[in-house]
């Protein structure tokens, strides 16, 4: 049986099932076997499907990263309308 826990549709903590995924943040490999959490893009009308990989261990600090940039750059996001 399959390790799968949805978070929703597109994220999960699943086990790794390849040598080469890297982590979307440290950039180290994941490990076939090892659970990460996958952020996914599939849907209807989708043609290039792109499957991104998180070490558990990266997902604070990842977060962390995310808040502080968007803090930083605020100013330029809003000017582009994002």
């Amino acid at each position: 049986m399959a390790f799968n826990i949805k978070v929703n549709n597109r994220i999960a903590f699943k086990k790794c099932k390849s040598e080469v995924q890297q982590c979307v943040h440290c950039g180290k490999i994941i490990g076939r076997g090892i659970v990460g959490l996958i952020l996914r893009n599939k849907g209807e009308g989708i043609a290039l499907k792109k499957n991104l990989w998180l070490h558990t261990i990266c997902i604070d600090e990842f977060g962390d990263t995310l808040k502080r940039e968007l803090i930083v750059n605020k100013d330029a996001i809003v000017a582009e309308g994002i």
